[in-house]
């Protein structure tokens, strides 16, 4: 089943490289840094073994088809920096769980394909791994020294690559930057709504979120559809391809856009375009 899913996942995402870093790649690519000294010894943590070392947070991680996490330390006198590098089975995968993690808010930075750093926690992704640095000891000076570690990590881990697939159908205008989501199951709390990217669109101080989905066939968005109609009790008959509107019990009117293999949907508080942003998001994904 893990197998088939993440195939799948892949398929419905786009073409994403088959370039991506394995544990020994990592070991070998992680970097000196003046005046510390690198902990010899590199733990090793699996899908059986993680929760030993983040506990509760380690569920999230296996949501996104997580594979190995490396923990290293890197020490001057008293003070020390902890890195985790999470490898993941494929860059979709890593991004869903950096961009769970991340918020619109943070200070972002160059490194690697995307990464943010808000005092002395660095995280960044690269590919298929998702890299988090971060130390107790507050000082301009550790400042510096994270961000010279992780921009000589990514270095090292090579050519960054771009956010994947579908991301880039987005339309630019009143996009909220880095907001971007992957969802690989029960998107709006439905069981039926899996493996969608979203983004978030805001006007004055009111938002919209744009998902978007690939269903792998015409027939398949037409069951997810329906589904989607019995739940809102209208009936399944009203289900054509073009634009529809689903009132949904529990998440308000949710605006959609059926073509194909393609389904986009907008939840439109802000007031936008919606059939223009829904037109245009899936005339992209469509021609991938």
């Amino acid at each position: 089943m893990r197998k088939n899913i993440l195939i799948l996942s892949i398929f419905l995402l786009g073409t994403l490289s088959a370039w991506s870093q394995s544990a020994d790649d990592i070991k070998k690519a992680l970097p000196s840094l003046e005046n510390w000294v690198m902990t010899p010894e590199v733990e090793m943590f699996n899908e059986e073994t993680l929760f030993e070392r983040i506990n509760g947070a380690a569920e999230n991680f296996l949501l996104f088809d997580f594979r190995e996490m490396l923990a290293v330390e890197y020490k001057k006198g008293d003070t020390y920096i902890s890195m985790q590098v999470y490898v993941h089975a494929s860059p979709l995968m890593a991004f869903g769980v950096y961009a769970a993690e991340r918020s619109p808010e943070l200070s972002y930075i160059p490194v690697g394909t995307e990464g943010y750093q808000e005092g002395t926690v660095l995280n960044f992704l690269t590919r298929n791994v998702y890299v988090k640095i971060e130390s107790p000891f507050d000082s301009p000076e550790m400042q510096k020294d994270i961000r010279t570690l992780a921009e000589r990590f990514a270095r090292n881990l090579g050519e960054p690559g771009t956010l994947p697939g579908l991301l880039a159908c987005f339309p630019e205008q009143n996009k909220l930057a880095h907001s971007e989501k992957y969802i690989t199951s029960g998107f709006l709390g439905h069981s039926f709504l899996n493996q969608v990217v979203s983004c978030i669109y805001q006007k004055g101080d009111k938002q919209s979120t744009l998902f978007l989905m690939d269903a792998g066939t015409a027939d398949k968005a037409k069951e997810i559809l329906t589904k989607y109609a019995q739940l809102a009790e209208q009936s399944p008959s009203d289900i054509q391809e073009g634009l529809l509107t689903i009132r949904d019990p529990y998440n308000g009117a949710v605006e959609l856009f059926w073509n194909g293999k393609i389904i986009t949907g907008i939840q439109n508080e802000a007031g936008l375009d919606a059939p223009g942003l829904l037109r245009t998001a899936a005339g992209c994904a469509t021609g991938r």
